[in-house]
Parts: structure tokens; sequence; C-alpha cells
């Protein structure tokens, strides 16, 4: 799929700290307080996901709904990124609880609450996305509802994200590669990597952010909960990318004899 393609990586590589912040940004711990509860740190050491309505807010904020898709369509792309694993996520499906969600909310800017649970069993209904899954939604967006003048996954994806999400131009996504040591540092980059980015502003000495208590109220804890079976194949593009680099580099033949 072109949304797995080394293209598709390369733009994404590029823009990864504004994504980043997007997702920090739009999580539901941070959108219920209006300010920065959890940062990038307590994502990946929580493992903490955006829920389904929390992605909702971010297309209506957007306004990707309804001017460049309904809310139809957005449920349907959810569904195919993260199909149904749990009892809980099937219901979630079959009762369209998003569109409900939507119909329901007159207000954009109000809280969205925890996760939606079974009120019987306790068991938590709503589908959530981790970074990589978030990452994959916002490609297949782009793919199906951005058209572009040559086509490419790589046009698609920076028209998505400069003039639908306002993300600053990066130049460098398409005029030239990343080089193996910059791809291995933009991965794994975290907050002082991108500053404000994910800085929740209220850190203590030991790096840890006033969200750390409200990750574990709202069912995400320290331990990190066991991740989807699915095939993280956003992260196996990145890693053959880096291969690619890597075999580009060893593949380089100096004669020293002529350099003497």
């Amino acid at each position: 799929m072109e949304v797995f393609s080394l293209d598709a990586v390369r733009v994404n590589l590029a823009y990864l700290d504004q994504l980043k912040k997007l997702f920090v940004d739009r999580l539901h711990l941070n959108f219920n307080v209006g300010k920065k509860a959890v940062n990038w740190h307590d994502v990946e050491e929580k493992n903490i996901p955006m829920i389904a309505r929390s992605f909702l807010k971010l297309c209506r904020h957007n306004y990707l709904i309804p001017h460049l898709f309904n809310i139809e369509a957005l449920q349907m792309y959810i569904e195919q990124t993260l199909p149904a694993i749990t009892n809980g996520e099937q219901e979630f499906y079959d009762k369209n609880m998003l569109i409900q969600a939507y119909n329901d909310d007159n207000n954009p800017d109000s809280p969205i609450g925890g996760p939606l649970v079974n009120e019987t069993t306790g068991e938590q209904m709503e589908p959530a996305l981790h970074f990589h899954e978030f990452i994959f939604l916002l490609g297949l967006i782009a793919k199906k509802s951005i058209t572009s003048t040559d086509g490419l996954i790589s046009s698609q994806l920076e028209e998505f994200y400069v003039n639908k999400l306002a993300f600053k131009p990066i130049k460098q996504s398409k005029e030239s590669d990343l080089t193996y040591d910059q791809v291995l540092n933009r991965v794994a980059a975290g907050d002082d990597e991108y500053g404000s980015y994910g800085d929740s502003g209220d850190e203590d000495e030991w790096g840890e952010s006033s969200g750390s208590e409200e990750g574990a109220a709202a069912g995400f804890s320290g331990a990190k909960p066991a991740r989807r079976k699915r095939t993280d194949t956003y992260e196996k593009a990145v890693q053959e990318l880096i291969e690619q680099k890597n075999q580009e580099e060893m593949a380089i033949n100096i004669d020293w004899d002529q350099l003497t």
C-alpha cells in the first residue's frame, strides 16, 4: 500500500516533529483540561493512545469534516486502521458510536471524557490509535481525499499536512533524502528534540509531568498494555528505509590506491 511506501515514510519523517505535536495536543487527557497534562515523554513511557473521539475532534477543529469528507467516511477509515479485536470494539462499530458522538456534539470545544466502556462489563469499547496507527490513518485520509497533480502519495501527504493541518512546510521532504544517522535520530527524537511541541510545562526535576496520575486514572497506567496484534507495517517501512540507506553506504567502493 502506498501509505507504507518509502516516499510516504520520507515525508512523514520530515514532518515527524509536527506530527508528534498534533498527536500530543489532541489527546483527550490534554484536550479535556485545556493544557498539556501529558507530553511526548508520557506517551512513550505509558504507551498512551488517542481515542477515536479525540481524532474526531481533530477533524472538526481542522474543518476536515464536513468539508473534506463526512463522518461516515471517517468511521470507515478508523475501522480500516483499527479493525475490531474485542467484542467491545465490534459493538462500537456495529452501533455507529462515532457517528452518534458526532451527531450529539453541538460544541467542538466540549470535553470528551475518558474512553467509552461497556456499562456492564467495564470493558473499553472505544478504539484507540497508537502513534504509528495515527500516522497511518492520516496517510489513508490523504490518499482517499487529496487530489494532487502528479498523483503521488508524497504530494498528497504534503498537501494534506500543509494546507489542511496547517503544518509548516518542510522543503527537505521531497528534495533530498535523510542520511542514515538522521533517520535514526528523527525516529528516536524525544521532547527536547522539538521543544514546546511536547513540553507540558509542568515537569519536575525528574522529568515527571502533572499528567502521570491523570493517565493512570483514564485507564492508561505506567505498565504498558498489550499492543494490538497487528503488524506494525509503518515501523517496518522505516526500518526498510534505514536498511536501504545502509546498503547504499556499504556499496560505496573507494579505490584508495588512486587517492594516494
